[in-house]
């Protein structure tokens, strides 16, 4: 049984500093093709559309071999090149610089606004999971 990529989108929110902003949960199954990144390319593109403020992804996309220094897979792969292409198209970046799970980087906090974001921290001992 095949398990579906999980995306929760919260269009436009507009706080008190009227900005438009998206926010997205993603998550992607380890072993998904790339409909499910496909599917997440989308809220991208519609982030460009409407010109929004500020755009926030987060969530696990499991994909251990990309180099965020460079925003290159070391995995020649469709998933890793169709990701890795995407955000760069649409001027996102990933924020999160340290492991989620083990030694390997798969729970991303992605924005257009790097720059912003300060202090990501991870909490290893609040909850059991594996992220």
């Amino acid at each position: 049984m095949e398990t579906s990529a999980e995306i929760l989108v919260c269009r436009k929110l507009r706080p008190s500093c009227k900005k438009k902003i998206l926010m997205v949960v993603f998550y992607r199954p380890l072993s998904s093709d790339c409909w499910y990144l496909t599917e997440f390319t989308k809220y991208l593109r519609q982030g460009s559309r409407e010109k929004l403020d500020q755009l926030f992804i987060v969530g696990g996309f499991n994909l251990p071999n990309i180099d965020w220094s460079i925003r290159i897979s070391s995995t020649d792969s469709d998933t890793y090149n169709l990701f890795t292409k995407s955000i760069k198209d649409h001027f996102v970046w990933q924020v999160v610089d340290f492991p989620t799970q083990q030694e390997n980087l798969l729970d991303l906090v992605l924005t257009n606004i790097p720059d912003k974001i300060v202090n990501i921290l991870g909490f290893y001992d609040i909850l059991e999971s594996d992220h």
